[in-house]
């Protein structure tokens, strides 16, 4: 895989590259990741890259031109398949598990640091495949979101990490599962007491004790809305199609429809989920078949139904 980022401040991935995991992964070229300077395609002396807002308004936004001339310098264009454009953004769709293992199979991935005020909206329109972000919360640029999602992402990769299996039945290997307790010797430490995870009789109360966390995770319209997201890909990632299949899943994402609508989360953001989950193909398909009946009947009994404006506007975000 090939990682490249689109940045103002190059020297703040110096450390991040290098270290731990993520430096060993890149030493054993398991992944290998390019650090541009968006500054390097400026065409002025002094390598202006943002510009005051068009009408007005507080702060400074970034111009579509260096972004647009960085983007082509390296071949890279929006819909590409086995490529992601992606832009940090605080009002993206937030990042989780489940998009990291969607991106371990790509063959490129370019993250654009987001700085300032925000990006000029033509770049979001025109030149990149979504935005994304990694909290709730407003960073002063997108260089830590990028390390966060290239860590994500890296240590999916086969031969990262020591043991192949560390990353199986994992926290988020479900949206809301949380992997389970994990202790070291000695047993005993001041009176606080751990449990061998090698014991067969232990093994078997932590694992009745775990299930019953996750059954007690509180699900969010977030962990509602990525589990149908995940459900998607799962469909349209199956090789071997048999009715029984297709019959659980849709089961599945029937069950998930519900929920959201048990927990009020709006119609438009539980279609956006799903099409997320799907290849441009499948996308229009759904849209030609949105009035079938499994959706119909679905679309019924879910109080906050989705509007035709709603479905005018998710037809612009993926389809048209």
């Amino acid at each position: 895989m090939q990682v490249i980022i689109f940045t103002l401040f190059p020297q703040f991935f110096d450390s991040v590259l290098k270290t731990s995991i993520l430096g060993r992964a890149v030493r054993n070229q398991h992944l290998t990741v390019a650090v541009v300077n968006i500054r390097d395609f400026t065409t002025d002396k002094h390598k202006t890259t943002d510009d005051r807002p068009y009408g007005g308004g507080p702060g400074m936004v970034m111009k579509v031109e260096p972004i647009d001339r960085a983007l082509k310098n390296f071949k890279l264009t929006k819909g590409t398949p086995g490529e992601r454009i992606i832009l940090t953004s605080a009002k993206g769709t937030m990042f989780t598990q489940a998009i990291a293992r969607d991106w371990q199979s790509l063959k490129r991935i370019a993250l654009i640091c987001g700085h300032y005020e925000g990006v000029d909206e033509r770049v979001v329109q025109q030149l990149i495949d979504e935005e994304i972000r990694i909290g709730d919360y407003v960073l002063t640029g997108g260089e830590p979101a990028a390390a966060v999602m290239i860590d994500a992402v890296a240590r999916l990769i086969p031969g990262v990490l020591g043991n192949e299996s560390s990353n199986v039945d994992e926290s988020h290997s479900l949206p809301g599962k949380m992997g389970h307790p994990q202790y070291t010797r000695p047993e005993n430490y001041q009176g606080w007491k751990g449990e061998c995870n090698s014991s067969k009789n232990k093994t078997a109360h932590m694992a009745e004790k775990r299930d019953d966390r996750e059954k007690n995770q509180p699900r969010t319209a977030e962990t509602v809305l990525s589990a149908i997201t995940d459900a998607y890909r799962r469909q349209h990632q199956l090789t071997e199609i048999s009715e029984e299949v297709v019959e659980d899943v849709i089961k599945s994402i029937a069950n998930l429809y519900m929920e959201a609508a048990m927990i009020g989360v709006p119609h438009k953001e539980v279609m956006r989920a799903a099409l997320r989950g799907m290849p441009r193909g499948a996308q229009r398909a759904f849209f030609r078949e949105l009035e079938e009946k499994y959706i119909y009947q679905v679309n019924r009994r879910v109080s906050n139904r989705l509007t035709p404006e709603d479905l005018f506007e998710l037809k612009q975000e993926f389809v048209l």
